[in-house]
């Protein structure tokens, strides 16, 4: 409401900090931010979570490893984090941590059983080597279900999510070996697709024949 807002996040530099996130409204000229971080809150999603007809606003932070906990800033950049913040960029619940160094979340909105929730990719390309873990959780930042990728995690590894009016959405994961895989909200696997190594690159998605629908 009020018109046109600018929502943007300011990470400037490695090791400088606070980092956050800003609404800027160029009609009453006002800044809003959110509160101080120590982590880049970036891939910002607006998207009415709780369904009071209000945009909210989601995120998520890498570990990037630039500002350890003992500079005392509240969310170390040395954890992954899963924000959510609403309208007023006030944080709608407690973020949820990922720790070690390496750490890179992706997240993308989704409805299940029309009720809004968020899928969340995590990457760890750091000395651990964990698996890429694909996960389902609530507009309270509670896990629903998660599930363990078998095959190596690795930061190139892309999320997406086809959304349908009158079913659930569909989640699809692009690795970096060209692998492409389609899973549903209860992180079944359904179809799966190899176009090969030479499809290493980011892939793009957008509507290509004007039908209403996305291609990949």
């Amino acid at each position: 409401k009020g018109g046109v807002r600018v929502l943007f996040t300011i990470c400037s530099g490695y090791s400088k900090f606070p980092k956050q996130v800003y609404i800027y409204n160029p009609v009453s000229d006002t800044l809003v931010s959110s509160g101080e971080t120590g982590t880049v809150i970036s891939g910002l999603i607006v998207h009415d979570l709780d369904e009071d007809g209000a945009q909210d606003i989601i995120g998520c932070a890498g570990a990037s490893g630039h500002i350890p906990d003992s500079l005392n800033m509240p969310y170390s950049d040395y954890t992954a984090w899963i924000m959510a913040f609403d309208s007023s960029l006030q944080m709608m619940f407690e973020p949820v941590g990922f720790p070690g160094f390496g750490s890179k979340l992706q997240m993308k909105a989704i409805q299940i059983k029309g009720i809004p929730h968020f899928v969340v990719l995590m990457n760890q390309s750091g000395a651990g080597n964990q698996p890429s873990q694909l996960m389902i959780y609530n507009t309270q930042g509670q896990s629903v279900r998660k599930l363990v990728i078998d095959h190596p995690s690795n930061a190139s590894n892309q999320l997406w999510v086809k959304h349908h009016r009158k079913r659930d959405d569909a989640i699809f994961l692009i690795s970096d070996k060209g692998r492409v895989e389609q899973y549903t909200t209860t992180l079944e696997l359904v179809r799966e697709l190899n176009l090969g190594d030479e499809y290493n690159q980011l892939i793009d998605v957008f509507d290509l024949n004007g039908d209403g629908r996305e291609e990949m």
